[in-house]
């Protein structure tokens, strides 16, 4: 999501696949400033930060270098106080909405945690015909 997020900038879209393509140890010289700009403004935006420039650099620092620690032997969990790895239930984007905008934020999706299993594959049965009822698939990219 950080690609999502932090480095959407229209007029430069080629960071994105830098990011993708680069080592986590460089996530903090290459992608630090524009995480923390992101940061910055989301919070100027929502008056949520006393100081948004130093806000942004903390959450920059937080993420970077963009790697999901876990610990053994613990449970796991994705939340705004601490990341230590992500279960399939944690709704991650709500966190990271939330992170760079320093004030609670929900985009009013989350996993359907009642599909999830303890047994791999994790998720059950495909929805059914009937589950689908009303739903509409969208539209398949146009090829290039």
């Amino acid at each position: 999501m950080v690609t999502h997020l932090f480095l959407n900038d229209p007029s430069d879209q080629e960071v994105k696949e830098q990011f993708n393509a680069s080592a986590p140890s460089e996530d903090l010289e290459r992608f630090a400033k524009s995480i923390a700009n992101v940061a910055e403004k989301m919070t100027t935006y929502a008056g949520s930060a006393t100081n948004p420039a130093e806000y942004g650099k903390q959450i920059a620092v937080r993420l970077c270098p963009n790697t999901l620690l876990y610990e053994l032997g613990t449970p796991a969990a994705f939340e705004v106080s601490s990341f230590n790895g992500r279960k399939l239930g944690d709704d991650a984007l709500d966190v990271m909405l939330t992170l760079a905008a320093n004030t609670p934020l929900v985009d009013g999706l989350a996993p359907d945690r009642g599909r999830i299993r303890k047994d791999f594959p994790y998720y059950g049965a495909p929805y059914t015909a009937e589950e689908q009822v009303g739903v509409t698939p969208m539209p398949r990219p146009a090829k290039k």
